[in-house]
């Protein structure tokens, strides 16, 4: 065989290698880090760390503990932000270690003795035992049976298991290919200098072209998703695939080694040279006064870099010195390996010999590279647009038989404390859902609360209350109590009121609980484009000045959404359909600072209502409770207020009173009783019982 033939059998030996070492890579992470028990564990516990993926995993144990307690929604905040500072912690990191181990035992082991295994199948036992004692029982745990069932079955955890070990002998036999390889380029070789440069340029180009398909890959992942999505799965990636940077960056370097170990070797360098070599290239002048210029510059550079961080300066030094160590090491094997070289070698010692190998793996590379640049690229630009679009909707509000009924003769499924929810950190939430979700499930009336307040630096609302505010939060809580609630908000801890006041919704006082005025607004107003055939009404309790909350809104543009339509007596309201075709879809009114003859009407002058004090859901089934209340007698709009009156506020009482038949039996109750078509139907927790179905049941009915 000629030495040319020789030398192209050689590359395409490194060729085959490196890309043995190239796809080892990957599959020997995977192997430590999601495969192996302990590295999945590890990267589990890790991150936990991150402060989106612990906020979403306290979130999710919070709902769960909800489910099980519905008692538990009033504290939901106070849990949360509880679960979170657990989960930071230690003994919290070593629950999620263990749970990670317990889990992957179940998805990938064969052992039939895993726990986890163990209790599933003992779930699935006792379910189908409960079956048949209580089916009732049985039912409200049944929707964990899509989880129990797969880990229980072994035939799924055996495919893993298998997938695993496949990947655990690749990731052992690729590597051995790719030695066995360069060993068979270096003895092809005629110039064993140059094979062994070559190799080393092809081991460097694999780290580097596994660090960019490294990025590239983990932005296409997080391309698909959005928000708080793509901080949870940047946590996540983040944990699982940090180390791959650094594994990638040992093979380059390790590469880079081997070929200027090579290149030392060619150029006859000793390794004990390289020290006064730098030093003595720092000292020469340059040849140009913008060279020396440069040099001066990254000098001084260097030196503030060491001066501002010390310590990292120690391991930039520290690791330099190890990369030289290793250095003079690799060149002393090379010279055993190698020995000396022949005269056809020195005759023929070229610089660019090394350059006609990395040519090809360069464009090699940069081919790949750029690939998959285009690919993120095209990913980027051709994403599903996310931003909200309308949603159809049939007729008015959900039924076309609605576009022709008049404003007062339309039951509106309303929502109490609307902005009051534990997903809005409340403490003491009166729901569960935010209040736009409230309104994607059907829910149409609001009921709110409006305050003056300021945000101090720890984020603590602290109330403007006024004296109407203070007579209603001392019905709730007591004197005693709002004055603890005071003397905490007013504690170091919450730190001093400061800024300028600004509109809030809260329920009580804000220091409990509170929703940015514009926030909630907007958002509103954001709902409405987007749902273009509904109609909404808005009854706000106002401790906050009219004019603060006729701004709020004029900020926010939904003035433009407000109905400016004047009742008087004999005078009909525009049906749902004219609301719609005439854009004003939003009927807004303040229980006592409402103004005449603006779209901000005086609540209680066009309303009446029912009482609200009731303390068990017997109360809501007897005459009395449709009683009047507040309200003009000629008023024409009936608001049944249909929760039991708690503090904190029970969803339990929801199951019972959010029924509906037992929401459709009161407002015809109150509907007989005061001779009022029933309009808004109040309820606290919208999440629970089926107020939308009472309220479309009692809308099917002649007016």
């Amino acid at each position: 065989m000629s030495d040319r033939s020789r030398r192209r059998v050689a590359r395409a030996l490194i060729a085959v290698g490196a890309l043995c070492l190239l796809l080892t890579l990957p599959l020997a992470y995977l192997d430590r880090n999601v495969f192996s028990p302990e590295g999945f564990a590890d990267n589990a516990a890790d991150a936990v760390q991150n402060d989106a993926v612990r906020a979403a995993l306290a979130e999710q144990a919070t709902r769960e503990i909800v489910l099980l307690d519905p008692r538990a929604v009033s504290a939901s905040p106070v849990l949360t932000s509880g679960l979170e500072a657990f989960l930071a912690s230690s003994a919290g990191r070593n629950i999620i270690r263990t749970a990670a181990i317990q889990t992957h035992n179940a998805f990938f082991s064969r052992d039939r003795g895993s726990i986890v295994v163990d209790v599933a199948n003992l779930s699935i036992i006792a379910g189908e035992l409960l079956r048949t004692r209580n089916p009732r029982l049985a039912n409200t745990i049944e929707r964990n049976q899509h989880i129990i069932v797969p880990i229980a079955d072994r035939s799924a955890a055996t495919k893993l298991a298998s997938a695993a070990e496949r990947v655990r002998e690749l990731a052992i036999v690729l590597p051995i290919i790719a030695l066995l390889c360069f060993a068979g380029a270096q003895w092809l070789t005629p110039g064993r200098r140059r094979a062994a440069g070559e190799i080393g340029i092809a081991v460097f180009l694999v780290g580097v072209t596994g660090l960019l398909l490294g990025i590239v890959g983990r932005g296409l992942i997080l391309t698909s998703f959005d928000g708080d999505a793509r901080d949870i799965a940047a946590g996540v990636l983040g944990a699982f695939t940090g180390s791959f940077t650094w594994w990638c960056l040992a093979v380059a370097l390790t590469g880079a080694i081997v070929a200027a170990s090579a290149a030392s070797l060619n150029e006859g360098l000793d390794p004990a040279d390289v020290p006064r070599m730098v030093w003595q290239r720092i000292r020469t002048p340059r040849r140009t006064t913008l060279g020396e210029i440069a040099g001066a510059v990254a000098l001084i550079a260097l030196g503030a870099l060491v001066i501002a961080d010390p310590v990292g300066a120690v391991r930039l030094a520290a690791t330099t010195v190890g990369a030289y160590f290793v250095f003079a090491g690799v060149v002393a094997l090379l010279r055993l390996v190698i020995g000396a070289p022949t005269a056809e070698e020195e005759q023929e010692l070229d610089r660019r010999a090394a350059w006609r190998i990395a040519a090809p793996w360069a464009v090699g590379a940069g081919v790949v590279v750029l690939g998959t640049v285009a690919l993120f690229a095209i990913a980027l630009t051709g994403r599903e647009d996310t931003t909200p679009q309308p949603v159809a909707s049939r007729g008015c509000n959900g039924a076309k038989a609605l576009c022709d009924r008049t404003f007062d003769r339309v039951t509106f499924p309303t929502s109490h404390n609307a902005m009051s929810t534990a997903q809005d950190g409340f403490i003491n939430a009166n729901h569960g859902l935010g209040f736009t979700r409230q309104l994607d499930r059907g829910i149409r009336g609001l009921l709110v609360d409006a305050y003056l307040g300021q945000r101090n630096r720890n984020g603590v609302v602290r109330t403007d209350l006024a004296p109407k505010a203070v007579v209603a939060a001392e019905a709730k809580l007591g004197a005693d109590g709002l004055a603890a609630v005071q003397r905490l908000a007013g504690s170091v801890a919450f730190g001093p009121i400061e800024g300028r006041k600004q509109l809030y919704f809260c329920h009580i006082v804000c220091e409990l609980g509170a929703v940015e005025g514009q926030k909630f607004l907007t958002e509103l107003r954001d709902w409405l484009d987007r749902n273009p055939n509904e109609v909404l009404s808005i009854m706000v309790e106002d401790a906050a000045p009219a004019a603060d909350i006729m701004r709020g809104f004029e900020d926010a543009g939904l003035a433009a959404y407000a109905s400016d339509f004047q009742w008087s007596p004999g005078k009909t309201f525009p049906t749902l359909g004219e609301m719609v075709r005439s854009g004003k879809r939003l009927w807004v009114a303040g229980e006592e600072r409402g103004i005449p003859g603006t779209w901000y009407h005086r609540g209680y002058d066009v309303t009446q209502e029912t009482p609200f004090s009731f303390t068990s859901p017997k109360q809501l089934e007897t005459a009395a409770s449709c009683r009047d209340n507040r309200g003009e007698p000629d008023a024409p709009l009936f608001l049944i207020n249909s929760w039991v009156e708690t503090y904190p506020p029970n969803p339990k009482n929801a199951d019972i009173v959010n029924r509906k038949a037992f929401l459709v039996d009161r407002a015809r109750r109150c509907q007989k009783i005061r001779g009022l078509w029933p309009q808004l139907l109040a309820v606290d927790f919208v999440e629970r019982g089926d107020v939308v179905g009472a309220a479309a049941q009692l809308n099917g009915q002649t007016p």
